[in-house]
């Protein structure tokens, strides 16, 4: 399908002429008398009624032909910009594919720094060169995605494996369970956008990526959310043994205390629980007779799904802290 000229003849908007049909109109023209050297000819309006084509584009066609020798025209380098050489595209498709975020002004400063380019270059040459004129493909902006960490390793599941073991002969009522969460606002200072191939994810790996963000501590039961409380930034150990100070000075709705004889307080392996905070606690929880556990959460809690209603609920404060907010 396509649109009609007023010469009778079907095209399709911004489509060129084939290859076939311009060799057809340079024949008719050479026949006609046209000189390639000079270029000169004056039948035009001939050769454009029999094709069902402009003057215009008959001239065009054939000028383009005397002047480049050639039945398409050709491109002036491999990476659409003159100034712009092979190895300075080659440089900015590795700055690209190593961190896909990286803007275009902070692109045009590497280049300027690692590469020789005498008449200097810009951001659209930049751009223009990603977009189009990567060794494997077009690529294309896109949301970068964040790729999911392997957990279910041999030695995640045997650890797994032997805490089950362990927990097994406890009460399930005397298993708490704390942890923290930081409920980030991932827009601010996180960049979204990137370039990747066309058809592919945008994937970007980053090292301490940091956003604001309000910390939950939480403690949970069998029977429901024993105790939590939020601050704000992140956690620290005065923090962390703060929160079971507090705990411990409050009760359930039943008026049994927070914190019984006997408990076991399951935690991950956060820094703050080890060194110096975990041991102050550690001890203190002995002397009122509970005992302090780790376990590594990523192994544990995702294998064992029956063991997950402590991230489920605190997927439900989340939506309720932010309503509150």
């Amino acid at each position: 399908m396509g649109d009609v000229n007023k010469y009778g003849r079907n095209y399709v908007r911004g489509k060129a002429l084939s290859e076939d049909m311009v060799s057809l109109v340079i024949n008719e023209i050479v026949d006609m008398g046209g000189d390639t050297a000079t270029g000169f000819f004056e039948q035009y309006s001939a050769v454009a009624a029999k094709f069902k084509l402009s003057p215009k584009t008959m001239k065009k066609v054939w000028m383009q032909f005397c002047k480049s020798g050639q039945l398409k025209p050709k491109k002036s380098c491999a990476s659409g910009v003159k100034h712009l050489k092979p190895e300075d595209v080659d440089f900015i498709e590795f700055l690209k594919t190593d961190k896909p975020s990286m803007s275009s002004g902070d692109l045009l400063k590497e280049v300027k720094r690692h590469c020789v380019i005498p008449e200097g270059t810009s951001r659209e040459a930049i751009n223009r060169a990603v977009r189009n004129f990567m060794h494997d493909g077009k690529w294309s902006r896109k949301v970068m995605c964040r790729p999911a960490a392997e957990k279910f390793t041999p030695e995640n599941i045997a650890y797994c494996q032997e805490y089950l073991n362990y927990v097994s002969t406890v009460d399930p009522f005397r298993l708490k369970f704390f942890d923290e969460a930081g409920v980030k606002l991932p827009d601010v200072g996180n960049p979204k956008y990137g370039h990747s191939l066309v058809g592919k994810p945008c994937v970007e790996i980053q090292r301490n990526s940091q956003t604001p963000n309000i910390t939950l501590n939480l403690l949970s039961g069998a029977d429901s959310i024993m105790y939590a409380n939020t601050t704000r930034g992140a956690s620290n150990t005065v923090k962390f043994l703060e929160f079971f100070g507090e705990a411990s000075r409050n009760f359930q709705p039943d008026g049994k205390p927070i914190l019984e004889y006997g408990d076991h307080i399951i935690m991950d392996n956060c820094s703050i629980h080890h060194f110096q905070g975990g041991q102050v606690l550690g001890e203190w929880l002995d002397d009122i007779g509970c005992v302090l556990m780790y376990c590594n959460r990523d192994s544990i809690l995702t294998y064992i799904f029956a063991l997950k209603p402590l991230a489920n609920t605190k997927t439900t404060i989340y939506f309720q802290g932010t309503k509150i907010q």
